[in-house]
C-alpha cells in the first residue's frame, strides 16, 4: 500500500494568493511541475525559460494563473505540450515565431482539454498522472464513471500520460483509482513453467482447472492461472500464492506422466550380445502373454505389457522395434536386458 499526501491541488501555505512556478529536473530525460495558482508569466518563465531554455513574449491581453501539477516524473519532452493545455484552458496558446515562444489569445482548436477553474471563475487546474503499467486508453475507460459526473480527462498515448481536471474531490477520487490500478500484476507473484513429456499442454489445463477448483470449495479461482504453450510443449503457472506453485507443479507431473503410460510411441533398442531376430519372438510371447498375468518372476518389476504392444526384429541393425505405451517400453528394457545378459543401447 503506498499512501499520498491527500492534498491534490496545492494552495500556498501563507494565504496570500501569489502562488509557486516550480519544475524540478530528475535525471536530464524527466521532470517534475508543481505549478500552483501560478501567473502565466510565471508559469511560462520556469517552464520555458528555465527548464526548456527557451524566450518567450507574452501578449498584454494574455491573463491567469495556472496550476498544473504531476504525480510523478513526466517527459521532459511533454512540457511544451502540457503547458499548452494549461494556456488552452485560460483562452491562450503558443506561437514559435523563428527563436520566439509567443503566448497569444486564441486557441489553436486542436485541444480538446477543458478544465474547471477554481470556484468555477478563469485558470486552469490540472493533475498530470504518467502511467508505469497500466494504458492511458484503458484507465479512461476505468475512469468512466467520474467522467459521468464532471471529472475532465485527456490522454496523452505517446507518453501514456492522463491530464486530470474537475473538483478536488473528482480529482482525489481518480488519483486514488491510479493508486489502485497503475500497479505492477506480476509483482509479488510466483511464475513456473513446467515442461511436459508426454501430455498436451491444452488438455492438461483442463484437468488442473478442475482440481483446483474442488480446493478450498472453489475459492482459489483467479489465485492459480494455467495458460498453455504448446509451441514449448509446456505449461505456465501463475499464483499470487507461492505455496501453490509447488502443488500445481507436483500435479502436473503426475498428470504428465500418467498421460505418458497411455499413450503409445515408437523406439528402437539396439542389442549388444543376441540377434534381434532371436530376442524379438520371445518378448511378443513373454510380454503379451503378461496383459492378463503378473510378470514379477519373470522381469523383477511387476507390472504387465498392454495388449497393443508390438515388438519387431530389425535384422540389419541388430535393434529391437517396440511399439507401446511407456510401461510396455519399461517391460522391454528389463527383460531383454535378462534375456541378452547385458545392458541394450536405447537407439531412439
Amino acid at each position: 500500500m503506498q499512501r499520498g499526501s491527500d492534498v491534490f491541488l496545492d494552495v500556498d501555505a501563507g494565504g496570500n494568493g501569489e502562488g509557486r512556478a516550480i519544475v524540478v529536473p530528475q535525471d536530464g530525460k524527466t521532470v517534475q511541475l508543481s505549478l500552483v495558482n501560478a501567473s502565466i508569466e510565471a508559469a511560462a518563465q520556469a517552464v520555458l525559460a528555465d527548464t526548456l531554455g527557451l524566450s518567450f513574449v507574452i501578449h498584454n491581453a494574455v491573463q491567469g494563473r495556472v496550476t498544473l501539477q504531476t504525480t510523478g516524473p513526466v517527459p521532459t519532452s511533454a512540457l511544451l505540450d502540457l503547458f499548452e493545455a494549461s494556456l488552452e484552458a485560460n483562452g491562450a496558446q503558443l506561437r514559435k515565431e523563428n527563436n520566439i515562444i509567443r503566448i497569444v489569445p486564441g486557441t489553436s482548436g486542436n485541444k480538446t482539454f477543458r478544465v474547471v477553474g477554481a470556484g468555477g471563475g478563469n485558470g486552469s487546474n490540472i493533475v498530470v498522472a504518467p502511467l508505469r503499467f497500466v494504458s492511458a486508453s484503458e484507465m479512461v475507460k476505468l475512469l468512466d464513471p467520474l467522467s459521468e459526473q464532471g471529472l475532465k480527462i485527456v490522454t496523452e498515448p505517446r507518453r501514456n500520460l492522463l491530464l486530470l481536471s474537475g473538483s478536488s474531490s473528482l480529482v482525489e477520487s481518480a488519483l486514488d483509482a491510479l493508486n489502485l490500478f497503475d500497479v505492477d500484476v506480476l509483482k509479488g507473484k510466483s511464475v513456473a513453467l513446467v515442461q511436459l513429456r508426454s501430455a498436451d499442454p491444452e488438455a492438461i489445463i483442463s484437468d488442473l482447472t478442475r482440481i483446483f477448483s474442488a480446493e478450498e470449495g472453489g475459492m482459489l479461482d483467479g489465485v492459480v492461472e494455467f495458460i498453455p504453450n504448446p509451441r514449448l510443449g509446456s505449461v505456465l503457472v501463475i499464483s499470487s500464492r507461492s505455496a501453490y506453485i509447488d502443488k500445481a507443479q507436483r500435479w502436473i507431473r503426475d498428470l504428465d506422466r500418467a498421460a505418458a503410460g497411455a499413450s503409445a510411441y515408437m523406439s528402437t533398442y539396439q542389442l549388444q550380445n543376441r540377434s534381434a531376430s532371436e530376442v524379438a519372438p520371445i518378448l511378443n510371447e513373454l510380454l503379451k502373454g503378461s496383459s492378463s498375468g503378473d510378470m514379477a518372476g519373470v522381469d523383477g518389476g511387476g507390472g504387465s505389457a498392454s495388449e497393443g504392444l508390438r515388438v519387431a526384429a530389425d535384422d540389419s541393425r541388430n535393434a529391437l522395434i517396440v511399439m507401446g505405451t511407456s510401461s510396455d517400453h519399461e517391460q522391454v528394457a528389463r527383460v531383454s536386458g535378462l534375456l541378452c545378459m547385458a545392458d541394450w543401447v536405447h537407439a531412439s
